[in-house]
């Protein structure tokens, strides 16, 4: 998935700020992601798993990646949230949705080749 894609879905995942958010949770994976916006993926998803739908927010998805460890190390992952939260009032969620639902039907196709 490129990564402005990757991007987009996880400011809706994390943030959800224009709506869409539980939408695209509802259809995406952490496996759909490259890389440290996997481990971004995985909390937020997680997070909305267990509090009822509900994005994590800036704060408590940070909390969660330091305490995981992720790649990159900490100073990275705040820059990638400090980006994620920059941008998310400017996602449009019923595009994210429709592009969303494309990557994860050609995931599909190239698995099953």
């Amino acid at each position: 998935m490129p990564s402005t894609l990757q991007e987009m879905l996880l400011a809706l995942l994390v943030f959800d700020a224009c709506g869409g958010g539980s939408v695209v949770a509802g259809i995406v994976r952490a496996e759909h992601f490259d890389g440290v916006y996997h481990d971004v993926a995985a909390v937020a998803l997680d997070y909305r798993a267990r509090f009822g739908g509900k994005a994590p927010g800036r704060a408590h998805v940070e909390d969660l990646l330091l305490v995981r460890q992720t790649r990159g190390g900490p100073d990275r992952m705040r820059r990638i949230l400090r980006q994620l939260e920059a941008h998310a009032g400017e996602v449009h969620p019923d595009y994210a949705t429709k592009r969303a639902r494309e990557h994860v039907r050609r995931s599909a196709i190239k698995t099953a080749l």
